[in-house]
């Protein structure tokens, strides 16, 4: 099994996807290597962050498979404060103007903004809680469910 991340953003002039990538990996390597052991499966397993406004943390329950590629989707919600919820957070004029998250389409888990005292922080913790509750829930690639129990 090999491990992508990849990252999107609806927000305006947000810093490069770089911002704390390598941490990220750090932070998971471990758990990824004990999935390899467990389930050797022959496939790609992407972790696309999206950093949006949202009071959550979201782990889509659906993600995307793509059978031909043997890839395997999951999107983890990234939430980024506004300036109203953190002090490093950004002006609100940053973030795109969309529908707010439908919650019931992920599984959630809440976010204390005040436990952090910058983005990069917040968003390397977030990431790795998302990826965590992704595995720990499972991931069915090609009939096979790997779950980090």
């Amino acid at each position: 099994m090999k491990i992508k991340l990849l990252g999107s953003s609806n927000i305006f002039q947000f810093p490069n996807f770089e911002y704390g990538k390598n941490e990220i990996e750090k932070n998971i390597d471990e758990k990824i290597k004990i999935l390899k052991e467990k389930d050797p499966v022959d496939w790609t397993l992407i972790f696309v962050l999206s950093f949006s406004k949202a009071e959550w943390i979201g782990v889509v329950k659906r993600g995307r498979t793509y059978p031909s590629t043997k890839e395997r989707e999951i999107t983890i919600i990234i939430p980024v404060p506004s300036i109203n919820h953190a002090v490093y957070g950004l002006n609100e004029d940053k973030f795109a103007r969309r529908p707010a998250l439908d919650s019931t389409k992920f599984w959630t888990i809440p976010v204390d903004y005040d436990k952090y005292t910058n983005m990069r922080d917040l968003i390397i913790d977030c990431a790795t809680q998302g990826i965590n509750e992704a595995l720990s829930r499972g991931v069915t690639m090609h009939g096979t469910k790997v779950i980090l129990s």
